[in-house]
């Protein structure tokens, strides 16, 4: 009678220890999805109005290293464009390679009357097609330049009153996704505007 009590018990307690390792993987992958969790990139919330003090220039919204940072190489400058009025509310400023002026990308915001110069502007994209994205009312891909100048790639994007253009040469960056990286660029410099 005891040998066979001892059994039950040993056999009930063999169990309990069997369901606590049942329970492992549970934990485990727990543990896992508060990882994943925690390695996700948080977004911060962004303004409604761009939160740099009146008068900022193009090299306060972005930098060489964001640039950089999206490219994946080092080495870029700022170059500053002659028709950039930051006071009448159009900055303008492009990021190079230090060596050709055809590695510019240039950066243009009108920080007023958003439609009516994504409209005007608009007319000089060649191609375009619409891109969706969380941080604008409408954005706009395609083809600008011809004739005498270089074709580039240009992005026009529409947020709330502000209008935003971005272009760059595919002849210099031919490895690179023409909407892939227009689209970065775009995210990084919304997100510095209105992110602080």
């Amino acid at each position: 009678m005891k040998k066979r009590m001892f059994l039950i018990l040993l056999a009930a307690a063999s169990m309990i220890s069997l369901s606590g390792c049942g329970n492992q993987p549970g934990s485990d992958s727990a543990n896992e999805g508060t990882e994943a969790v925690q390695g996700e990139t948080q977004v911060a919330e962004l303004s409604d109005t761009i939160v740099l003090p009146d008068g900022w220039e193009m090299a306060d919204a972005i930098s060489a290293s964001d640039v950089e940072g999206i490219l994946g190489v080092t080495g870029y400058s700022f170059w500053n464009e002659p028709l950039s009025d930051a006071g009448a509310g159009k900055p303008q400023g492009s990021y190079y390679d230090g060596q050709l002026a055809k590695s510019c990308i240039n950066f243009l915001v009108y920080t007023f009357d958003g439609q009516s110069n994504f409209d005007r502007v608009s007319g000089f994209v060649n191609n375009s097609v619409d891109v969706p994205g969380d941080l604008w009312d409408r954005a706009i891909i395609g083809e600008m330049g011809g004739g005498f100048d270089d074709v580039t790639v240009g992005m026009l994007i529409l947020r709330g009153d502000v209008c935003i253009r971005i272009k760059w040469s595919p002849e210099i960056y031919p490895g690179y996704d023409r909407t892939e990286l227009s689209v970065k660029l775009a995210e990084q410099l919304i997100n510095n505007l209105y992110g602080g």
